[in-house]
């Protein structure tokens, strides 16, 4: 479930007391589609600190946490979205477990994967446009897609580790292949243009989930995966009865089924962990969800999904007693790992972000709209930013640097939707006393050298060495690509 999620900040105003702005961004879910309009969430955040209009930093940097959260959202639609939300994910689960069984020249054929292919096309197509996988230039599509929703990015990860392999496959490079899946391609494309599957609003970034975050996510998924095998291991024991021989080769087998689709349930879950489109309470529930799968068909309800009930369906035919939880297990390890690589690069750049928003922290002081007007006689305290040219806390209905329309000239990309009272503040640089709108300053500092733009003056050295040694962390010069964005 899709989340729109607005925040309330405490920024600051030329009179001295905190004005409230307002930012509203969405959050896509890693489903194929975004979400019905019945199915989103709506989510209200209020902070204390200041808005990434007026701070200058970037949208998909941690904020505080909220001092208080709201969140609206309809109980009564929570079947229906579970159903269209596992059921794009098992026609992943499916292409992947697939691909297991049918890398090899003489393992695939032309029908096969003509059938597998639409997996393909959702699972790497573009969200926003109509674009090719190939020649998508959207920033949620690309290499940084984990910033927007890292669940969706392992899945478009492990969707293309599986086209890569079968791209070698001789068969699949001949003329009729070809004809035959660019067919498939150009009906799918129509139908998303036809049906505009397409959200057009705007994506934001999302930070990363804490480790405390996903750790609570983990627990509530081993709960209820260790609830539904109780129940699998007490309806064997109910069968068979107390006495050890009546337990036979009938009875291993269904065991064995049960254990895949455990681990069938356990990949699942473990790739809707990282969903940052889903509030805790819409997870809660697809876990129960997948719990469900764990029961031996005959003894539970269909969960009304046909991909579920066919993927479940194979996988329980498919026992290897020697190594039930394969090829589950193999690609949670593929997750894992692809997840582990892009969280350590983001947390190597945040610690990199921290030690520069530090040093711009000790080496500017903010101006209050009476002491900018005592130092240039302007009583007004309108003074205009060196940047952009616009006066100090200006109304955006008239013109700001950090109005919606603004946005698109930032260095790094502001996918979102601005209702603002006022402008950026002004901050004045220690070590020169020039003064600037402190959003345009900070992205300044981001996107390069950390010096006035004036004079070029820096920090003082004692400034640098404090910050290095309360972070622990070596101040380097050159932009942060990874905040600032690439247009």
């Amino acid at each position: 479930m899709c989340i729109r999620h607005t925040q309330f900040f405490e920024c600051p105003s030329k009179e001295g007391p905190p004005k409230q702005h307002q930012i509203k961004k969405n959050i896509l879910c890693s489903d194929n589609f975004p979400c019905h309009e019945a199915h989103w969430e709506d989510r209200h955040s209020y902070y204390h600190c200041m808005c990434s209009g007026c701070s200058g930093e970037p949208p998909g940097v941690p904020h505080e946490k909220p001092y208080q959260e709201q969140w609206v959202r309809d109980a009564s639609q929570f079947d229906a979205w579970s159903k269209n939300y596992i059921q794009s994910l098992s026609r992943a689960v499916s292409l992947w477990i697939w691909s297991q069984h049918h890398n090899h020249e003489d393992r695939v054929s032309t029908k096969e994967m003509t059938e597998m292919y639409p997996a393909f096309f959702y699972e790497r197509r573009c969200k926003e446009e109509n674009h090719k996988s190939s020649k998508c230039g959207c920033e949620a599509g690309g290499p940084i897609d984990f910033l927007y929703n890292p669940a969706m990015a392992v899945r478009r990860h492990l969707t293309n580790e599986t086209a890569r392999a079968l791209e070698r496959n001789p068969r699949l490079q001949s003329p009729d292949a070809k004809e035959a899946l660019a067919s498939v391609q150009k009906s799918l494309a129509v139908m998303c243009q036809d049906e505009s599957r397409y959200f057009r609003d705007g994506i934001a970034r999302e930070p990363f989930f804490s480790a405390q975050a996903i750790e609570r996510r983990r627990q509530t998924l081993a709960r209820t995966m260790t609830v539904a095998w109780q129940n699998v291991a007490n309806d064997l024991s109910n069968s068979a009865g107390t006495d050890i021989s009546s337990w036979t080769d009938a009875h291993t087998l269904i065991e064995s089924q049960a254990r895949r689709r455990r681990g069938l349930a356990k990949l699942m879950g473990e790739i809707i962990l990282f969903d940052s489109g889903i509030s805790s309470a819409k997870f809660s529930f697809v876990a129960e969800k997948l719990a469900l799968l764990v029961q031996m068909p005959q003894w539970r309800a269909s969960s009304g999904t046909l991909g579920v009930e066919y993927l479940v369906n194979v996988v329980s035919r498919t026992v290897r007693t020697e190594e039930p939880d394969e090829p589950f297990g193999k690609l949670i390890a593929q997750a894992v790992a692809y997840l582990n690589v892009k969280r350590e690069l983001w947390n190597t750049a945040m610690r990199s972000y921290n030690t520069r928003r530090m040093l711009f922290e000790k080496s500017t002081t903010p101006i209050s709209g009476s002491a900018l007007g005592a130092m240039h006689g302007d009583q007004d305290g309108n003074r205009g930013c060196g940047f952009c040219h616009i006066g100090y806390w200006e109304s955006p209905s008239v013109r700001s640097a950090t109005g919606r329309h603004a946005m698109a000239q930032k260095a790094w990309p502001m996918q979102l939707h601005f209702n603002m009272d006022d402008g950026e503040p002004a901050v004045r640089i220690n070590n020169c006393g020039h003064h600037f709108g402190r959003s345009c300053l900070f992205r300044y500092w981001l996107a390069g050298r950390s010096a006035c733009p004036t004079c070029k003056t820096e920090p003082l050295e004692p400034v640098y060495r404090l910050v290095e040694s309360a972070t622990r962390e070596r101040l380097t010069p050159g932009p942060m690509s990874l905040f600032i964005g690439d247009r």
